[in-house]
């Protein structure tokens, strides 16, 4: 059918389902609920790919990022689960050229870090290990000159 199709975390039953939204109006898209990981996985995010061929969800508890493939019809297939780089992958973006950046809650000591993977066949293959926040600079010293280009935003809705 027609219109847009989003998809939505299931956090009580640890699924995710896809809803088609057309003329103001949602309804679930057929046969597209799947299951994350397991009944404690505790899905934090899912985000379509920059080319609305996959899902990338981050599950919080189980540690793992799952790649859901999803066909012309918007019905996600069965899922590829990676181990995260970092503990407690929260959420995902895109950097300009489709990477994964994962934000992790607890991914190094003292705080949080991202990492970065590779799509690559519906598998997430590691750029970057866990990064973690800078550290804050000394009282009286200069903060580190780091150069970055920004990401950029993905939309939540497939067309």
């Amino acid at each position: 059918g027609g219109g847009l199709g989003l998809y939505v975390l299931n956090a009580g039953s640890n699924e995710i389902t896809g809803i088609r939204v057309g003329g103001g109006e949602l309804a679930p898209i057929s046969g597209s609920t799947r299951p994350t990981s397991g009944p404690t996985a505790a899905p934090g995010q899912v985000s379509f790919t920059p080319d609305g061929d996959q899902l990338i969800v981050a599950e919080r508890r189980a540690q793992l990022l799952g790649v859901y493939p999803v066909d012309a019809a918007g019905v996600a297939g069965s899922p590829t689960f990676v181990a995260s780089s970092g503990a407690v992958p929260f959420g995902s973006d895109f950097d300009n050229k489709g990477h994964v950046i994962v934000s992790e809650v607890a991914g190094a000591p003292g705080g949080s870090a991202v990492s970065s993977y590779e799509i690559n066949d519906g598998d997430l293959d590691l750029i970057s290990a866990s990064v973690p926040r800078p550290r804050e600079p000394r009282a009286g010293s200069s903060p580190p000159r780091t150069a970055s280009s920004p990401t950029r935003a993905t939309p939540a809705q497939r067309q």
